[in-house]
C-alpha cells in the first residue's frame, strides 16, 4: 500500500543510470525526475513538483543457485523545491474512494522530503519471503515535520513445486513443472503510520491472502482478499473495517 505511492523511492524515478555486477552479486541504480508529476484518482489529486533523486543498492550476503538466495536492499529519497505534497493511500483497492488516513503540506509549507527504505528477500525452493521499511518525512516550514513510517512482511509457497524465478536482481515469471499449470498461496501483512507531530496519528494495518494460478509461463490469474484490522484516524480509532475481494488475469509476451 504504500511501495507505489509519492512516499516511495521507487515511485518517481525519472532518469535512470545504473551499475551492477556481472553475476548481480550487488547493484547500484541512481533516478533523477526534474518538473512536475501529478495524478487523479477518484476526485483525489497529489502533486510531487520540484526535482526528485533516489539511490538503491543490492546485494546477495547468501546464494547457493538462483532458487536458494537471500537478497538485502536499501534505498534513499530526496524530494525538494515544488509545490504542496500529499499522501492519500488505498486502504484495500485503488476503485476505493474511502480514504481516511492521508497528509498533506501545502505551498507555503512544504519543504522538501526525504525517506529511506529497506528490503529483504528470500527464496529457498518453493518458498519465498520478502520484507520492507519505510520512513519518510515531510519537512515543513513553521509546522511540525510529518513522519511516515511502514513495513510489510510477505510470504508465498508454490504448491505444484516451483520456485520464484530471480533474474538481474528482480524477480522474473514462473515456469510451470507440468501441463496443469503452477499454483501458488501467498499472505502479507502491513502496516503504515502518519505522525503529524502531534496527537492526531493516523495508522491502520492491513492483511493479504492470495492465490496465482499459471497455466502457462507467460499467464497469470489472481486472486486477493485484503483486510482492514486496526484502524486509527486523527488519533481516534474507527470501528470501520473495509475489505475486497480482488480478481485478475495477466498475460505478457
Amino acid at each position: 500500500m504504500f511501495a507505489d505511492s509519492s512516499v516511495s523511492p521507487a515511485r518517481s524515478s525519472g532518469a535512470v543510470a545504473s551499475l551492477a555486477a556481472k553475476d548481480y552479486s550487488w547493484s547500484l541504480a541512481a533516478g533523477l525526475q526534474s518538473g512536475g508529476f501529478s495524478s487523479s484518482n477518484g476526485g483525489d489529486l497529489y502533486e510531487v513538483n520540484g526535482s526528485t533523486f533516489a539511490v538503491r543498492g543490492s546485494f546477495l550476503p547468501y546464494m547457493e543457485d538462483k532458487n536458494h538466495l537471500v537478497q538485502i536492499g536499501a534505498a534513499i529519497l530526496t524530494q525538494g523545491g515544488g509545490d504542496s505534497f500529499s499522501f492519500k493511500p488505498d486502504l484495500v483497492s485503488h476503485e476505493d474512494i474511502y480514504k481516511p488516513v492521508s497528509l498533506s503540506s501545502s505551498a507555503t509549507e512544504f519543504d522538501g522530503a526525504n525517506a529511506f527504505t529497506i528490503d529483504a528477500m528470500a527464496v529457498y525452493g518453493s518458498f519465498h519471503a520478502m520484507a520492507e521499511y519505510l520512513d519518510h518525512t515531510v519537512n515543513q516550514e513553521t509546522a511540525s515535520d510529518i513522519d511516515t513510517t511502514a513495513f510489510a512482511v510477505e510470504a508465498g509457497y508454490f504448491l505444484t513445486g516451483e520456485s520464484l524465478k530471480w533474474k538481474k536482481g528482480y524477480t522474473s515469471g514462473i515456469t510451470p513443472k507440468s501441463s496443469t499449470g503452477a499454483w501458488q498461496v501467498a499472505a502479507r501483512f502491513e502496516t503504515l503510520e502518519i505522525d503529524p507531530g502531534s496527537a492526531s496519528e493516523s495508522e491502520y494495518d492491513k492483511f493479504t491472502v492470495g492465490v496465482n494460478y499459471y497455466p502457462t509461463s507467460n499467464i497469470r490469474l489472481m486472486v486477493n482478499y485484503d483486510t482492514i484490522t486496526d484502524l486509527t484516524v486523527n488519533g481516534t480509532g474507527s470501528d470501520i473495517e473495509p475489505s475486497a475481494l480482488k480478481f485478475r488475469a495477466q498475460a505478457y509476451w
